[in-house]
């Protein structure tokens, strides 16, 4: 029963560290069409 426990808690901070990966690139990607957009204006 720990194992699985273990393995979750293992599982689930892999994926709040994917899911913050994620959101900077995406703010990064953000911020890159912010400025395209401001110089071809």
């Amino acid at each position: 029963m720990s194992m699985g426990k273990k393995l979750n808690q293992k599982d689930a901070a892999f994926l709040k560290a994917y899911q913050d990966k994620s959101l900077h690139r995406f703010r990064e990607l953000q911020h890159y069409v912010t400025l395209c957009q401001k110089l071809t204006k």
